[in-house]
């Protein structure tokens, strides 16, 4: 027995950020007991505001930031990625996945 599955999600974010997976993968069934399930993973996040560091600042700083700022930038990351999962059905009630 075999399979093939394709995952895809989008979150679109009011506030600046976009998530992103495609995770297609094959199922194989060689035994009664046995299952094996491998594929590739792509992710892609695009953040407008991700959180950088702390820098020094010249001009009024609030009390509470010890005279830093904080320092934002776009981020634009892109994952690649491979799972590869093995279940095997020891009895009814006991399933070992790795």
């Amino acid at each position: 027995m075999y399979g093939l599955h394709a995952d895809r999600t989008y979150t679109p974010s009011a506030n600046g950020t976009d998530y992103w997976t495609l995770a297609p993968s094959v199922r194989w069934k060689p035994a009664p007991r046995f299952e094996v399930q491998a594929g590739p993973t792509l992710q892609r996040v695009i953040e407008d505001a991700q959180y950088v560091k702390k820098a020094t600042a010249a001009g009024e700083v609030p009390a509470d930031f010890c005279g830093l700022r904080c320092v934002f930038a776009r981020m634009d990351q892109t994952t690649i990625g491979a799972e590869v999962r093995l279940n095997v059905s020891c009895t009814r009630n006991l399933t070992l996945q790795t």
